[in-house]
């Protein structure tokens, strides 16, 4: 999981005091393009190989929004490749790990080994169904699931 840290600027915030949606959705973008730089294919390597990436499509649904001046975290892991496809999933909290957002477009994952799990992690994802956790892993915390109504499979390591 790649994350990076973030705080809410007043050219980002609505008349509420709230980051801006489009404000979220160029974070999201952002912890992408970090992501990518930082294993070395940043959009202008690929710029020079005549390549991309782009979003297809997002579907956020939103708890919160984080208020000016706080800081958050913002998460992103891929979680499935088909041909020249791949999916990304994206997580938004607090700096005490409240999560604005959930990922209810998450239908199955499997957590590499050396994958930091989270307290939280996977709350409010609606749509998972299997979770395949890490060999190393050694203990999740309280709601790491919470809100997953459509879990059937957790697969634990030995």
């Amino acid at each position: 999981m790649y994350q990076y840290k973030d705080r809410v600027s007043y050219s980002r915030i609505d008349t509420e005091g709230k980051l801006k949606v489009h404000a979220v959705v160029n974070a999201l973008q952002d912890c992408c393009l970090f992501h990518s730089e930082d294993v070395g294919r940043s959009c202008m390597e690929l710029k020079e190989d005549a390549r991309a990436w782009l979003v297809n499509s997002w579907h956020i649904v939103f708890r919160r929004r984080p208020s000016m001046g706080e800081e958050f975290l913002v998460k992103t892991w891929p979680y499935k490749f088909k041909g020249v496809f791949g999916m990304r999933n994206f997580l938004m909290e607090s700096m005490d790990g409240e999560v604005f957002q959930d990922c209810t477009g998450l239908t199955s994952i499997r957590i590499p080994d050396g994958v930091q799990v989270e307290f939280r992690m996977f709350q409010g994802c609606t749509s998972l169904t299997d979770v395949i956790l890490p060999a190393d892993l050694e203990e999740i915390g309280t709601d790491f699931f919470k809100g997953c109504t459509a879990l059937k499979t957790v697969s634990l390591p030995e």
